[in-house]
């Protein structure tokens, strides 16, 4: 009996290995070297919290560390793993008593991602969020009313639960001390959007919103303007879409709006005294397109994300050139006034940088 089933349990074993391989084959186990430099370690400062974030928009993550004991650090990342501290120069190393935790998101939608910063009200503290405008922090919180005196802030994160297209906050409460009743946790949606949208409707202003490169958008950032101000302003709000840049139907001139219908009757007056109308072959194009399998779209996208990346290196590589990394679409811009002088090129042998 016994030697019948080491026979089975041998059987088993052979089966298993020839039939489901993948259960044997070892995985690689995940290892760490511990690489801060004295400089970061900083041990006395008894750090509370650390995010990192692209602050400067040159493709390297930065870090951002709280401090409970000494100024914040923010550390520049030089994309060669080596790390330069400018939290001061930043704007970012005023002391906040008793920080707990950081978070990185666009708040504003512009490019480049803001800092909120949790902390504890018992220490004479509150939350701060510090606006980034091109790497250059600026506090906001009272403006923005994220304080929040009464509640022992633990942590927070970010993300737009609405999708209005803005960033909101989640903030949780924590206990302080003996005081451990009424600290609720915080939901801080965020109404700027909103703002937007009824100051518009407000004053009767009408809204175009230009959607042709909305596919092309390489940053997983909030973006909703069109449902808001249709929620909020329908009666004067054109969105205006193409077929041009998404899917390369740049010659055929397809394009489409949606709006009023009043507007859309002007619209088509205008268009059929010009053009009588966009060609049957087109139509079909672009419907197939926008109906159709994305793939293409999100091959290009990638392929155009490589091309960004790789020509932004090159021009940031020379340090009298700067230039913002463009979030969306196939254009850059850089700034090339550290090459020029009052009286033409500055030749590497009267360089400023």
């Amino acid at each position: 009996m016994l030697a019948s089933l080491a026979i089975a349990l041998a059987l088993y074993a052979v089966l298993r290995v020839v039939i489901e391989p993948q259960y044997l084959t070892s995985r690689r186990p995940l290892q760490f070297a511990h690489v801060a430099p004295r400089a970061m370690a900083e041990p006395e400062r008894l750090a509370q919290s650390a995010c990192w974030a692209d602050i400067d928009a040159d493709g390297d993550q930065d870090l951002f560390v709280a401090n409970s004991n000494g100024p914040n650090r923010l550390w520049r990342n030089d994309g060669l793993a080596h790390f330069a501290e400018i939290g001061a120069a930043a704007g970012v190393g005023t002391v906040v008593p008793e920080p707990t935790g950081c978070a990185f998101a666009d708040l504003d939608n512009d490019g480049d991602p803001d800092l909120f910063i949790s902390a504890r009200h018992d220490y004479g503290s509150a939350n701060r969020l510090l606006r980034n405008d091109g790497g250059r922090f600026t506090d906001v919180s009272t403006g923005a009313r994220v304080q929040m005196n009464d509640i022992g802030a633990a942590s927070s994160d970010w993300a737009d639960y609405d999708q209005d297209g803005a960033y909101d906050g989640f903030v949780a409460a924590r206990f302080v001390g003996e005081e451990r009743k009424d600290k609720p946790n915080a939901l801080l949606r965020q109404i700027r959007p909103l703002v937007f949208a009824d100051a518009a409707a407000a004053r009767g202003i009408w809204v175009i919103v230009d959607l042709c490169y909305e596919r092309l958008i390489y940053e997983p950032v909030a973006h909703n303007l069109p449902k808001v101000l249709f929620d909020r302003h329908r009666d004067r709000t054109v969105l205006a879409g193409s077929a041009s840049k998404a899917y390369a139907m740049t010659g055929w001139r397809c394009g489409w709006t949606v709006a009023p219908k009043e507007l859309t009757a002007a619209f088509n007056v205008i268009q059929g005294q010009s053009t009588s109308s966009i060609t049957s072959i087109t139509q079909k194009a672009a419907l197939a397109a926008i109906t159709g399998p994305q793939t293409a779209v999100t091959e290009m996208l990638n392929e155009y994300r490589k091309r960004r990346d790789k020509i932004h290196g090159w021009l940031t590589a020379h340090p009298g050139i700067r230039c913002v990394k463009p979030k969306g679409a196939f254009y850059l811009f850089p700034d090339i006034s550290g090459l020029l002088s009052a009286d033409g090129l500055r030749s590497s042998a009267r360089r400023r940088w």
